[in-house]
């Protein structure tokens, strides 16, 4: 039985973040999601009702934010199968644990992962740690106390955890620290895969890092911070009903906290904008399918703002760094969303705060990301303009896909 996961030392503040902002996503088996699409996406295996699964959701992510343990999880579970009624695989010990440690170990890494790139260049350099007893994978004890730097490719399959149950983890280090304790950088191991095969149903799932899990190849806290824009496209290739119902009430993708300083620079300074982009919602089910009807289907769910067109929209209608802040956190609740025939753009009726905003959305083949990559098929918040009085003739100009005006 693997041991508790200890929340010593957590940062909190980012694993609670992480675990609030993931997308609900019904699964039937474990495998029916797997790699990166996890850092974003809540699943529990066999909970396949919206509900069951937002309450699931909640009990984690409250055990997490109140400091409890997996005492207090278990009670809320048991009340959530009862509610529900729903009837699970595998015993109660066993299952609970495995939820709650997965979600909290991965919580946890992410929010280190934080953490480790805001002090990588005083701590360049991490060191892989086992717990260094008898239950340690022998694949994972190869890799004990390896030292290689913050950004080596290593970290993107390797970073911990590396399987269901994997106690490992990892401690940054200074030039100074490696000095002290006789230590040196090594080189990035050779990544062998095998490839490996689902014995339950013949599916193949490809060639897999050894000594990892199945879909264990990936960094939750990388995969968190900078890959919306991959999460945004992998939700569009799921089954449809899976697309569905994560995104049927999604949340904001995403840091709150971090948005809210971005939407003050903007609101604020008078630096020039610096082409910066930041994920800003989630197109709801709702509007991906009348996008569907009407010819115009996307291959990103993700909407995405850039500093540059919502300074001007600050500087235009007057708007301040709570409008901003607003907007964040209802867009993917709008009162409306609308669709021109002629140019396929969308046009979101948000409320922000006292007023009523318009947010003209067009879909983009391609943005060019902070990190070099391009996300295609995202979607840019490009205007805003107050909407406290909405023309009459949008019902003629545009088509209504969720909502009313």
């Amino acid at each position: 039985m693997p041991a508790e996961v200890q929340l010593a030392g957590l940062p909190a503040e980012e694993a609670i973040e992480h675990l609030r902002t993931k997308l609900r996503i019904p699964t039937q088996h474990w495998d029916d999601l797997r790699g990166e699409i996890h850092a974003k996406g809540f699943t529990v295996a066999g909970a396949t009702k919206a509900d069951l699964l937002r309450d699931l959701h909640e009990a984690i992510a409250g055990t997490l934010a109140e400091g409890g343990n997996i005492t207090d999880f278990r009670r809320q579970f048991d009340q959530a199968v009862e509610r529900h009624g729903w009837s699970y695989k595998g015993k109660r010990g066993w299952r609970t644990r495995v939820i709650y440690d997965n979600n909290l170990r991965t919580a946890h890494m992410a929010g280190r992962w934080a953490q480790i790139q805001r002090t990588k260049e005083r701590r360049p350099y991490l060191q892989y740690l086992t717990v260094g007893d008898s239950r340690v994978r022998d694949e994972h004890r190869q890799w004990d106390r390896l030292v290689l730097p913050v950004d080596d490719p290593f970290w993107d399959t390797h970073y911990p955890p590396n399987d269901y149950g994997c106690r490992c983890t990892v401690r940054t280090l200074s030039e100074r620290d490696l000095e002290r304790e006789g230590l040196a950088a090594g080189s990035s191991p050779t990544v062998r895969r095998t490839e490996r095969v689902n014995t339950r149903t013949g599916e193949i799932y490809g060639d897999v890092p050894e000594g990892l899990g199945v879909g264990w190849d990936y960094n939750p806290g990388k995969a968190w911070i900078g890959q919306d824009a991959a999460f945004g496209q992998k939700l569009m290739e799921l089954p449809r009903a899976m697309r569905q119902a994560a995104l049927a009430e999604p949340t904001p993708p995403g840091s709150a906290a971090g948005f809210r300083l971005w939407a003050e620079q903007l609101a604020g300074s008078g630096d020039r904008p610096a082409g910066e982009a930041r994920s800003l919602s989630y197109l709801r089910a709702r509007t991906l399918e009348g996008m569907e009807r009407n010819g115009s289907p996307t291959t990103s769910a993700l909407v995405i703002a850039r500093d540059r067109e919502l300074r001007e929209s600050v500087r235009r209608h007057g708007l301040a760094a709570d409008d901003l802040e607003d907007l964040y956190r209802n867009l993917s609740a709008p009162e409306a969303v609308l669709r021109s025939p002629s140019t396929g753009e969308l046009m979101f009726v948000v409320r922000a705060g006292d007023k009523r905003l318009v947010a003209r959305i067009e879909t983009l083949e391609a943005l060019p990301q902070n990190d070099g990559r391009r996300a295609f098929g995202a979607h840019l918040l490009e205007r805003l303009q107050d909407a406290s009085e909405i023309d009459a003739t949008w019902g003629s100009r545009y088509q209504l896909l969720e909502g009313r005006l």
